[in-house]
């Protein structure tokens, strides 16, 4: 049966993302403790898996709640290239990039992976979505420079 097991603290901005003490996913999401008294497996999606910081961090605290098994769900692709235009914070030599889906499943923490592929995406979105950095084509040529707009004063 399907239950939410954890929740997005929306106001973790506003208190920073370092507080001594406190690793950065303690502060951006909590757990529903009641709902995790005696479960046993969690199947764990994430929208969007770039650096792996996040779903990394929450395995660790699930395992340490008694859950022994965590399938891990990643909604996009398997990042293999940096892109100025798409995905931001381009994690050099993060847990993502350049990783078999095995090395991924153990440097994540997790017991299994299923990740949304490229062929999937197009079928949804269509064939015109840009997908350079999951290892597809750019479907516009890119410019040497990305406008940034002036800075008012």
């Amino acid at each position: 049966p399907y239950r939410e097991v954890l929740y997005y603290n929306r106001y973790h901005n506003r208190i920073g993302n370092h507080v001594a003490g406190l690793d950065p996913v303690d502060l951006k999401f909590s757990f529903f403790e009641s709902q995790l008294n005696g479960l046993r497996r969690v199947a764990l999606v994430d929208d969007s898996v770039r650096s792996g910081e996040t779903m990394a961090g929450i395995a660790r605290r699930l395992r340490q709640r008694g859950v022994e098994i965590i399938h891990g769900v990643a909604m996009n692709p398997l990042i293999t290239k940096p892109c100025q235009y798409g995905v931001p914070n381009w994690p050099a030599g993060g847990i993502i990039e350049n990783g078999t889906a095995g090395d991924v499943i153990l440097k994540l923490g997790l017991d299994s992976l299923t990740i949304v592929n490229l062929d999937d995406l197009r079928e949804i979105f269509g064939s015109k979505i840009c997908s350079y950095c999951f290892g597809g084509e750019k479907p516009i040529a890119f410019s040497s420079r990305v406008y940034t707009p002036p800075q008012s004063t």
